[in-house]
């Protein structure tokens, strides 16, 4: 029996509010964009770098924190595509946006699909696993 079949088959997954899930999403999102946007001042401000850095960990460390919340709530392979893809996008988007930095229509094009990739991924719901289901959930179970 994998290892993650084992722990989802005591979890009961319906106790979990999608909106909460949806909250965490955002908040992991907000907390590595501005932990993202205080590592690039890091690299650049001479005279803050120490404390733009000192943010960015401690911020990065939360985020950190949550994602694994994240990771008990949904299905870990959905929860991890979401997850990076909303980050690349919001990154991407806040440094262009503070920092007026030049997009290429390719980089646009890469935000856009990364958009459209995550929807495709939730669309598609979790996968199940038809060896998994067939197996007892407690591993001493007769079948």
């Amino acid at each position: 029996m994998r290892p993650e079949t084992d722990t989802m088959a005591h979890c009961n997954q319906s106790r979990y509010s999608p909106g909460l899930t949806a909250g965490l999403f955002v908040l992991f999102t907000v907390l590595n964009t501005t932990a993202g946007i205080c590592f690039k001042q890091s690299g650049t401000d001479a005279a803050h770098k120490v404390p733009y850095f000192i943010v960015a960990a401690i911020i990065g460390w939360v985020s950190m924190g949550i994602i694994m919340v994240i990771y008990r709530r949904m299905n870990v392979n959905l929860a991890a595509a979401v997850s990076s893809a909303t980050v690349s996008i919001a990154l991407n988007l806040a440094l262009w946006w503070i920092f007026k930095t030049d997009l290429s229509i390719l980089q646009w094009a890469g935000i856009v699909a990364t958009a459209g990739g995550t929807v495709l991924a939730l669309m598609g719901g979790a996968a199940t696993d038809a060896n998994a289901a067939a197996e007892p959930a407690n591993p001493g179970e007769a079948r």
